[in-house]
């Protein structure tokens, strides 16, 4: 592969991997210790599961655990239990247990590859310009890009179709299998075809987010790391979260070790194949911590107006599917949240939304009860095959909601 893209001249600065303006509410004082103590239960049972033999790698079906863990639970915007466990690394490429000397405990400031939870980051950034006039919801992709004028049914796409799934886009795209620059893979973003008609049906879609960022960076003129920073990460001082994590230094976990395309070990690149081609993608490609993303959970409380208008944040919890689609799906869907997905929720419940990222990372937020639920993980590490993180998502957050509901 040619010219694959870097983080250089982007203009978005490495995030640092600490955060100098932590909740007061992170200190121990302030923490539910009956809570924290089973928060680290948890974690701890499925790091010592995967840590204690080789990895299954190639196996058959991936096996509840994860070689690394970092957990925080916050109750009205205030943190309430944190726990960490586990390793970064732990494993060679082939599964084996890393001789002792060799592994590396996670950091006490993991900075995690967050992969999907970066829809979620793309899509306040496109409300942001939304309130700002920028950005017009229903008004079709193809007036801004008309290279995505591929057919008629492309002429309907909307942003709104892009951030609710809607679109018709495929899920995603083997741009690592193309050669060039850049610019010869955004053209192939924006010239892909649709497999359904816009609005028609669900299917969620990394392309249609890679289409969203590539919208955003012509509407704004901007970037999508430098939009990012400028008008979310940095307004809500979430300054370990960005798509250059080379200022965190050792703290950035690792994820799997990955031979197609051929990069090793992959640690401080984003692990998704198809953001890392293109570079500075919409669908994948931040990095973050679990504090961090706690910062940003807050600010999309319906109370707290600032960095979104009131009704911009109703957005972010109005399904938008049909009854019977959501049946279908099996969850609802609104603007970039997933609406009582219980694969990971563990709860059908429309008031929690949130969504997953492949790496092994989760955000639930309990809307009615006021509770955000934020799980990193490093479940690829050493291979997507071996290890399934959506058991300890759903205990997680069965805590949290079973605890508070017991408060």
């Amino acid at each position: 592969m040619t010219d694959q893209p870097t983080t250089e001249g982007t203009g978005a600065r490495p995030v640092t991997g600490r955060n100098d303006h932590e909740p007061t509410s992170t200190a121990g004082t302030g923490l539910d210790q009956e809570l924290t103590a089973a928060l680290q239960g948890l974690l701890d049972a499925s790091t010592r599961s995967a840590a204690s033999g080789p990895a299954p790698v190639g196996a058959g079906d991936p096996v509840p655990g994860t070689a690394g863990a970092d957990a925080v639970i916050a109750h009205r915007g205030r943190v309430v239990a944190r726990a960490q466990a586990g390793y970064a690394t732990l494993f060679a490429a082939d599964g084996a247990l890393l001789p002792a000397a060799d592994r590396r405990a996670l950091p006490l400031a993991p900075v995690f590859d967050l992969a999907s939870l970066t829809k979620i980051l793309t899509t306040v950034t496109a409300l942001v310009q939304v309130d700002a006039g920028v950005l017009d919801l229903d008004r079709p992709v193809t007036d801004a890009l008309p290279e995505f004028a591929v057919d008629r049914a492309h002429h309907q796409v909307t942003a709104r179709h892009l951030l609710t799934h809607t679109s018709g886009l495929p899920p995603v795209l083997r741009l690592w299998e193309v050669p060039g620059t850049r610019e010869d893979r955004a053209r192939l973003v924006l010239g892909t075809g649709l497999r359904s008609e816009p609005g028609a049906s669900h299917a969620y879609s990394c392309v249609g987010f890679m289409v969203l960022g590539l919208l955003l960076e012509h509407l704004t003129a901007r970037d999508l790391p430098t939009l990012l920073r400028d008008t979310v990460t940095g307004p809500l001082a979430m300054s370990s979260t960005g798509y250059d994590p080379s200022g965190a230094g050792e703290s950035v976990v690792p994820t799997e070790y990955q031979s197609a395309p051929d990069r090793g070990l992959v640690r401080g690149v984003v692990h998704d194949e198809a953001a890392w081609s293109l570079g500075g993608s919409g669908n994948a490609g931040a990095f973050g911590t679990a504090p961090d993303l706690i910062r940003f959970a807050a600010a999309l409380r319906p109370d707290r107006p600032g960095l979104l208008r009131e009704d911009s944040l109703a957005l972010l919890r109005r399904d938008v599917l049909p009854a019977a689609e959501r049946d279908r799906v099996g969850y609802g869907q609104a603007l970039g949240m997933r609406l009582g997905d219980a694969t990971f929720m563990g709860t059908a419940d429309p008031a929690v939304i949130g969504h997953t990222g492949f790496t092994g990372t989760s955000l639930v937020i309990d809307t009615e009860a006021d509770l955000t639920v934020v799980l990193l993980t490093n479940r690829v590490q050493p291979d997507r095959s071996a290890f399934d993180a959506g058991p300890l998502r759903r205990a997680v957050t069965g805590l949290a909601r079973r605890h508070l509901a017991q408060a």
